[in-house]
């Protein structure tokens, strides 16, 4: 599938290793405010600092976490390396947040969500430097102190819930009953509500809940989730679901234009796309029909996957059939044009977006990924990680906002 999204099944669930020791609640609620005075200045461009740097009140929409790695996944003979978790500013400068040393080229970290609150991170980490079975992991980004998340070796963790992040969504194939259920657990591993069930096409597990990894599938004040479900039926398979945080489905999209949910764009609409990949619609959470965002015309090997508004003008990311393919375009007009990044040389990948400018990952499948700021209207950049002798950035997440930003 084109689209960036998280398709985990029964085998990769099964991959998170289940421990007895409970994650706190004290580690769940953490401040992300030391009681020693603090920094009121951000690091500024191309500086890297440590987490006492952090200018913690000012942690908001345009930061992102984002991990560099100097393994090689994709290699020809893949290589272990060192992962770094980084908290991204506005003006370019990093914070490092945790440093993994030695982790195995496969199965390494993955970032899979930022708390709404800005304290935490969930990771599914290596178990071993030599294993690529991963466990659940959460990381208090204040003190770096990294625990264990606690879930059933069957589900399937989708992120942390909204507002504040107080429990995890993910979701589990029951197979014998052929339906999926979209679950709600405590940071201590108690189910706290099964949010909804969809039946499938049948029991050998066809079916699933398609999650953005990016963006959390929850609505601003944290009542309302929007996902995609595929219910493995041959006609019409893929749907966008509003459904509850309390349980139960609001609403079921079956305009063609409402056939995969991006993210959420403001609180009262979604950013959507045909089930084609090649038009992006919002939709209103009232049910009203899709309004088009972009022109129906698309060459047939592009496909889009985002959009983002800033300055007054709305910059879409596209990307090719093979990883790496990804750039950039700006709608003029009721047409798509393309913004040249001058020193990118490599597939553009938006990651979030400030008021002026868009934070890209300069992805190289198959050599190192780099990360920059770009400003559309002036073409300046600022590096914030350079290309390494591993694959460079492999995952991010940016601070939560539905504002048709990041």
């Amino acid at each position: 599938m084109h689209r960036g999204m998280r398709v985990a099944t029964p085998f990769a669930a099964l991959t998170i290793t289940v421990s007895l020791a409970l994650c706190g609640a004290a580690a769940a609620t953490a401040s992300t405010h030391p009681r020693r005075a603090q920094p009121t200045a951000m690091a500024g461009a191309g500086i890297t600092a440590g987490r006492p740097a952090v200018p913690w009140r000012q942690v908001g929409p345009g930061w992102a976490l984002v991990t560099d790695t100097t393994g090689t996944p994709f290699a020809t003979h893949p290589k272990p390396g060192v992962t770094t978790l980084y908290l991204v500013d506005p003006a370019g400068g990093k914070y490092v947040m945790y440093r993994w040393r030695h982790v195995p080229a496969y199965g390494g970290v993955s970032l899979l969500s930022w708390s709404g609150d800005g304290t935490r991170a969930m990771l599914e980490v290596a178990t071993s430097p030599a294993s690529s079975a991963q466990q659940l992991d959460q990381l208090t980004l204040a003190t770096g102190k990294l625990t264990r998340l606690r879930l059933p070796g069957a589900v399937v963790p989708i992120g942390y819930t909204r507002p504040d992040g107080l429990a995890v969504l993910a979701y589990r194939i029951r197979k014998s009953l052929a339906e999926i259920q979209l679950v709600r657990y405590s940071l201590s591993g108690a189910l706290e509500k099964v949010v909804f069930t969809q039946r499938t096409n049948s029991s050998n597990g066809g079916g699933y809940f398609n999650t953005s990894q990016r963006f959390s599938p929850y609505s601003p004040d944290g009542t309302t989730i929007a996902l995609t479900v595929d219910t493995g039926k041959a006609k019409s398979p893929e749907q966008t679901l509003l459904i509850g945080n309390a349980g139960g489905l609001i609403r079921r999209y079956t305009s063609a234009g409402s056939c995969y949910f991006e993210r959420w764009w403001t609180a009262r609409e979604l950013l959507t796309s045909d089930c084609s990949g090649k038009r992006l619609f919002l939709t209103p959470i009232s049910g009203a029909r899709p309004k088009p965002l972009t022109p129906a015309k698309l060459p047939s090997y592009r496909y889009v996957q985002g959009a983002w508004s800033v300055a007054g003008h709305i910059y879409v990311q596209e990307t090719g059939p093979a990883c790496g393919t990804g750039f950039l375009t700006v709608l003029r007009n009721g047409h798509l044009a393309g913004v040249n990044v001058p020193k990118l040389n490599a597939g553009a990948v938006v990651v979030t977006a400030s008021t002026s400018r868009l934070l890209i990952v300069a992805q190289h499948c198959m050599g190192s990924s780099g990360l920059l700021w770009f400003d559309p209207h002036t073409s300046a950049e600022t590096r914030v990680l350079a290309q390494n002798q591993g694959q460079g950035v492999v995952g991010w997440a940016s601070y939560y906002q539905a504002n048709g930003g990041g």
